[in-house]
């Protein structure tokens, strides 16, 4: 069989692209019905970038690098407890409610920020 050979420049570009393509769908906002497909490890994303999600992978494969979906499409509602569960993890190490609230802010997206075109 022959295999095709990248660079390590070029896994890297995948890797990029990979991790652009993975926090585009995290963040996009459907303002109709979304078509999730599910994938072989239970995480959902949109049908529309399953193709050149699966291409994708296939091309990774085919260089020896092992991807995996860490995270998928999250409803508000799942978006907004993973939120509040920061919030409190920050109240119980000491800070204000207002800290509370603005520290996780730099790692997560408040629901209304994380479904945004």
């Amino acid at each position: 069989m022959n295999k095709r050979r990248y660079s390590n420049r070029r896994r890297k570009n995948i890797l990029r692209v990979f991790i652009l393509l993975m926090t585009i769908i995290i963040t996009v906002v459907m303002w109709r019905t979304i078509k999730l497909t599910e994938l072989s490890n239970g995480k959902k994303v949109d049908s529309r970038i399953y193709p050149e999600l699966q291409q994708m992978f296939n091309d990774a494969r085919a260089e020896g690098l092992a991807l995996f979906v860490r995270e998928g499409y999250r409803t508000t509602e799942e978006q907004q407890k993973i939120m509040d569960e920061k919030i409190n993890e920050y109240e119980k190490q000491g800070y204000s409610a207002k800290e509370a609230k603005k520290e996780p802010r730099n790692m997560l997206q408040f629901p209304i920020q994380a479904n945004t075109n």
